[in-house]
């Protein structure tokens, strides 16, 4: 029957999640996004988020300036389920204890870039934001901290580094994107 907004029930036994029994507003985004997708698969998008940021684009190509986004990143587009609730260090159930764990969904840099694009503007990215900081220089700068320190703050150094740019850590869960003018170069920590 086409995509149905997932939504969240009230039940006796605590909260659930349920398919909205016809098309939401909401749909008119996926259908666009997620053509061809397999029977049962889950898209995720955000209104607010492609909203924002062809507002961005439209403002960058009448005044100009620059945006950076960095945050936690999808690379499979907006098909995927990637909703989560993490409480207390760990992983939690989304929907026990409303209120009492962070709940979040990585963030469909591709579609930004394209929403972005059709506002007229430049992008550049995603990038990992491990590439992105080691194209800055942070290397560099934690060599120099290093220089300076005692043997457990270049141990803090070090694990803070990894921890950064480190493909298991926030180095390949972390993307960047840059929104520019369409005439610009490419900014630090990015290339064409």
């Amino acid at each position: 029957e086409g995509w149905r907004e997932r939504l969240v029930d009230a039940a006796p036994e605590g909260f659930r999640f349920v398919l909205a029994p016809q098309a939401t507003p909401a749909v008119a985004l996926v259908s666009g996004l997620a053509n061809g997708a397999a029977l049962g698969s889950v898209a995720e998008v955000s209104a607010a988020g492609v909203g924002l940021t062809a507002e961005i684009g439209r403002r960058i190509v009448a005044s100009g300036g620059l945006a950076l986004i960095i945050d936690y990143a999808s690379d499979q587009g907006p098909i995927g389920d990637t909703l989560q609730a993490v409480r207390r260090h760990g992983r939690h159930e989304v929907l026990d204890d409303p209120g009492e764990a962070d709940i979040s969904a990585r963030v469909d840099f591709t579609t930004l870039a394209r929403v972005a694009g059709d506002a007229g503007a430049r992008t550049f990215g995603p990038v990992n934001q491990g590439d992105f900081l080691i194209a800055l220089g942070i290397e560099a700068r934690a060599e120099a901290l290093s220089a300076k320190a005692t043997g457990a703050q270049r141990a803090d150094i070090v694990r803070a580094l990894e921890r950064l740019v480190g493909s298991g850590e926030m180095g390949c869960l972390f993307k960047a994107l840059a929104i520019t003018q369409r005439d610009a170069p490419p900014p630090a920590g990015f290339h064409d």
